[in-house]
């Protein structure tokens, strides 16, 4: 953020200009974390397709479900016997949606019973919605979500929570859970958990048998030995399906042979039913899954046993490729996989379920490349996260991302953190990137804590990744804000980087660049040139003159001087950052985009209104190409432009830029952030300078609390907000109360940018006509 030269003869009246100097930090890239949305036009969300597409049966339950839905109740599809699994709660929850689509006119969310809030926030900005303050608790984000898709969208919504596993779970997801009386909300439970609900037993044998029917030809089970077949699998829809699946793969073995087969593998299937209860119904379902199994061959197994480490999404097949390539070729694969998917080991959604990835682990486990097989997969996760979460993602990295994101907190989950903690770790730091990206800065808080803890315990507390993360987590704390809890974690990673790297050493220098970049965000400016002149060294020496990373602290540097009011040498070091960026990056990378902005802002400073307009435009095209209308980005370059068309006197502009940057700052940072500050008092200047002063008040003042607040009263930026109501005072002739102002204006420069920096001066001037009108 930047001040302008004062306005008007000797009146330092001060706007706050966002310049973005970027920073970044060492190892995992990440700069200033922004927030990404689409345009803010809702689509109607569509179901994820999900389940079998043989559904059979269930009219009665499905009429009752349709009933329930009909009051405002929650309901659940749970397990006639508590924790049984494999009944088709799953199915018929979709086979509902798909048949009462129409009756929710606002669509349907799909979300899988762990991370509740995270998804619904993933579908709060997939629908364009602004999140709102880093202040806000989970409940309140989650709640705006749910608001915003009742005002983009008229008539019922339904919201599917699939597979919330025990009561302690779904005490967990209630504070999340809408209230609003459109919506309705369906759970998927084995606990009988204490809702409306409808309670899914095994199937009919009429069912079971219409299902095999389906498979295998209505003929077929005609055949003897059918229905004792069904029987037997306790008619549990997953056993009759797993078993229907191998009848197909067996042309024409006979269910008698087949009863026999089931028989023999019931005593080796009990080995599969690790931590189940010993109930019929399992056993026959780990059964008819021992039956499947001992029909594959020994590629299939190892696929099998492999995919068992995946998540419960689709099971990304580019991932698989990059694991087996060293072993087999892609035919080998795809049959193999064509063997797994024929058999219902792998549903033709390519999701594993819950039971059959239980039972696939047990397989796991009892081979002989168990070991290997689970480090190849860490380190395709590993690969994985890092290929496609980086800094500032954009809509498309972020709907690439969506693919892999459940295979990425799985991993996290259920992985050893003695085993995998590094790679847990590494994982943890590309979750931040992803939340952190779409503004869900308490989502990215979690991982990035956990990889902390990790790597303090297995890398220790001075390691130089260790520092890495200390970085990225300081990131974060000023991306919310939060600037006294991220200072002493970078004095501690530029210590590590110090002594375990040495002082010259990149890391060393990526460190000097952060810390250096919270103290200019505190107005310490002094402070803030020494450590970037020492930054620009080291990366100058390590890595070149043109390289991106020294354009980045070159930028940032040139910030401190328009600061600071030198705007020569400024000018020429933003033009060179400006050069390194388009020609390392491409002129419309944003990096490029946020060049231009910063040059522009000095020419404004300058003066120079003509030059300064064109490169704003361009500025602010790019952002809302790569990043969106309503990103807090664009809001910055908006505020800007709106800015230079105030000082050229043209309003009538200048104010709908305001008023769309201020829209933007309160919806994506939250009414109390610096930003939102920054951009009241702009629109409060903007209606002094029509003579709105009644209107120009009240906008003052808020962003006078918010500085004082969210920064502290002796804040330069306070300093600039005490100024502008002084003078607003002034103007309205209430002089006692400015001249009083003033003075703590007065006060705060001094102490912060120094005696001779020009807005201390022009506060002094101002001091000195308020006093003469006093007397």
């Amino acid at each position: 953020m930047q001040y302008k030269e004062p306005t008007a003869q000797t009146v330092y009246h001060t706007e706050i200009s966002g310049e973005n100097n970027t920073n970044f930090i060492g190892g995992n890239h990440v700069h200033n974390e922004n927030h990404i949305h689409p345009e803010r036009t809702i689509a109607r969300p569509i179901l994820t397709q999900r389940g079998t597409q043989t559904f059979v049966g269930r009219s009665a339950e499905l009429a009752k479900l349709h009933e329930l839905l009909q009051g405002e109740a929650q309901v659940a599809i749970a397990a006639a016997a508590s924790g049984m699994g494999g009944v088709g709660k799953t199915e018929l929850a979709v086979q509902y949606a798909r048949e009462h689509d129409g009756d929710y006119p606002a669509g349907v969310w799909w979300l899988s019973g762990g991370d509740v809030v995270g998804q619904v926030l993933s579908y709060g900005v997939r629908m364009g919605l602004p999140m709102t303050g880093t202040e806000s608790t989970p409940e309140q984000k989650v709640q705006e979500c749910y608001d915003f898709w009742c005002k983009g969208l008229a008539g019922r919504r339904l919201v599917i929570i699939d597979d919330v596993t025990t009561i302690a779970d779904f005490a967990a997801i209630q504070p999340y859970l809408p209230a609003d009386p459109t919506f309705r909300v369906l759970i998927t439970t084995r606990e009988r958990l204490q809702l409306e609900r409808v309670d899914l037993d095994v199937w009919s044998e009429k069912e079971a048998v219409e299902f095999l029917g389906r498979l295998l030809g209505a003929e077929r089970v005609m055949e003897a030995g059918a229905r004792e077949v069904c029987e037997w699998l306790g008619y549990l829809p997953l056993a009759v399906e797993l078993v229907g699946r191998y009848l197909v793969s067996q042309g024409r073995l006979s269910f008698e042979t087949l009863l026999g087969r089931l028989e023999d593998s019931r005593l080796k299937a009990r080995s599969l039913l690790r931590g189940q209860p010993m109930t019929s119904t399992h056993e026959s379902l780990a059964a008819a899954f021992e039956v499947s199994w001992e029909t594959l061959a020994e590629e299939p197994k190892i696929l099998g046993a492999f995919v068992s480490l995946f998540g419960l999404a689709a099971i990304p097949q580019d991932v698989l490729v990059s694991c087996f390539e060293h072993w087999w070729d892609e035919e080998d694969l795809n049959e193999a996989w064509s063997r797994l998917v024929n058999l219902h080991l792998v549903g033709s959604d390519e999701r594993l379920h819950t039971l059959v990835r239980e039972f696939l682990t047990v397989k796991l486990d009892e081979m002989v490349e168990c070991e290997e097989m689970r480090s190849v997969y860490a380190g395709a996760i590993v690969d994985l996260a890092n290929q496609h979460c980086k800094y500032r993602m954009n809509l498309t990295q972020l709907k690439i991302a969506d693919i892999y994101i459940e295979h990425w907190n799985d991993f996290v989950k259920r992985q050893s953190e003695g085993t995998f903690g590094i790679a847990i770790a590494s994982v943890s730091m590309c979750l931040k990137q992803y939340y952190s990206a779409q503004g869900l800065y308490p989502s990215a808080l979690e991982p990035i804590e956990r990889a902390l803890t990790i790597a303090e315990k297995q890398l220790g507390p001075d390691h130089p990744d260790t520092g890495t993360i200390l970085n990225n987590l300081a990131e974060l704390y000023c991306s919310m804000g939060h600037y006294a809890e991220a200072e002493p974690l970078l004095q501690r990673a530029l210590s590590i980087a110090e002594k375990q790297l040495g002082p010259d050493h990149l890391q060393a220098g990526l460190s000097l660049n952060n810390l250096a970049r919270l103290h200019h965000s505190m107005g310490r400016y002094a402070e803030a040139e020494l450590l970037y002149q020492r930054a620009l060294m080291i990366t100058e020496k390590q890595l070149g003159p043109d390289h991106p990373d020294t354009g980045t602290i070159l930028n940032n540097l040139a910030g401190s001087y328009h600061s600071m009011g030198r705007y020569a040498k400024a000018e020429l070091i933003y033009q060179r950052a400006l050069t390194i960026a388009e020609q390392q990056l491409g002129p419309d990378h944003l990096d490029t985009g946020l060049r231009l902005n910063n040059l522009a802002g000095l020419y404004r400073s300058m003066g120079l209104y003509a030059e300064a307009e064109l490169i704003y435009q361009k500025a602010l095209t790019i952002s809302e190409q790569q990043l969106g209308p309503d990103h807090p980005e664009t809001g910055t370059h908006l505020n800007n432009l709106a800015l230079l068309y105030k000082l050229m006197g043209r309003h009538t502009e200048a104010k709908p830029f305001y008023q769309r940057a201020l829209m933007i700052a309160e919806q994506q940072l939250g009414p109390d952030h610096p930003e939102t500050g920054c951009s009241l008092n702009n629109l409060a200047g903007l209606y002094s300078a029509m003579e709105r002063d009644s209107e120009a008040e009240p906008l003052y003042k808020r962003a006078l609390t918010i500085a004082e607040q969210q920064l502290g009263p002796d804040h330069p930026e306070t300093g600039a907000y005490l100024n502008n109501l002084a003078m607003l005072y002034y103007q309205t002739d209430r002089l006692p109360e400015a001249a009083a102002m003033m003075s703590r204006v007065i006060y705060i420069l001094e102490k912060t940018v120094g005696y001779d920096y020009p807005n201390t001066q022009a506060a002094r001037a101002n001091l000195r006509m308020i006093e003469e009108r006093l007397n």
